[in-house]
């Protein structure tokens, strides 16, 4: 029922609002078009991971553990483009996580699964300052639940048939005494009028209180289904990286817009 509630909140966005492009998409300048427009993008991911270890439960006795944890994370999201400088947008997101933990103690051996899910909405506004010079500077808001807001500074250079973009941020929430410095940089080749291939890394850093640093490492794949690029496929192969936990996980989006 959980599922069938998010499935029916995403199909509501949908028909709404319209897509973020993603970091790699926005740094191809789809967002050129000066008419008003519609898009849409829908993204499922999954990183698996797991470890090993040692330990004592709550009575004293001493085990090993095999830990798996598998994330599954799915969302739809939208935005539209209603004046040349300036695209809102909204998205909804539902990331259910799974853990297996298998202990093996002198007396036997146990099993135990959790499952959590945590279903966010988000908002942004993205303002272009100089749309058609070759930086083509912008600003992006977002604020999601729970209580967290982004916002973030990107520039792209385009050398034909390459890409190069970057981005410099900030985000702050109400329930994490950290504020944390978002840095990111992409580039990307424009192999043809339909396929592209990029690669991205994105660190967030903590400042001022103690956190746990993340980077991203992503390649990405996006193929136009259709001249018009109106319909895309996007794929990536990511590598997570969270304090001393590393994650390897794939990723894949379906983006669209009406003009």
């Amino acid at each position: 029922m959980r599922f069938a509630r998010f499935v029916i909140a995403m199909v509501l966005v949908g028909l709404t609002a319209s897509s973020q492009a993603s970091g790699y998409g926005s740094l191809r300048r789809v967002g050129d078009a000066t008419s008003p427009r519609f898009g849409w993008e829908v993204t499922a991911a999954y990183f698996p991971h797991g470890r090993e270890g040692a330990g004592i439960d709550v009575h004293g006795n001493y085990f090993t553990y095999t830990r798996f944890t598998g994330e599954t994370q799915l969302s739809l999201s939208g935005s539209w483009k209603f004046i040349p400088c300036v695209t809102v947008g909204v998205a909804v997101s539902d990331c259910v996580v799974e853990i297996r933990e298998h202990r093996t103690y002198d007396t036997g051996k146990s099993e135990e699964t959790i499952v959590s899910s945590q279903v966010a909405l988000a908002s942004s506004s993205e303002f272009r300052l100089a749309p058609g010079t070759q930086l083509d500077p912008r600003i992006k808001i977002k604020h999601s639940t729970p209580d967290v807001t982004e916002v973030a500074a990107s520039l792209g250079y385009v050398l034909d048939p390459v890409v190069i973009g970057g981005m410099l941020g900030i985000r702050m929430s109400a329930r994490d005494p950290s504020t944390y410095l978002n840095l990111a940089i992409s580039a990307a080749l424009v192999a043809n009028s339909r396929l592209s291939v990029a690669a991205s890394g994105q660190w967030s850093i903590p400042v001022g209180v103690s956190g746990l640093p993340t980077s991203t490492i992503r390649i990405h794949l996006q193929c136009s289904l259709d001249a018009a690029r109106k319909l895309n496929c996007l794929f990536r192969f990511a590598v997570s990286s969270i304090g001393q936990t590393t994650r390897i996980g794939l990723e894949g989006s379906a983006t669209g817009f009406v003009p």
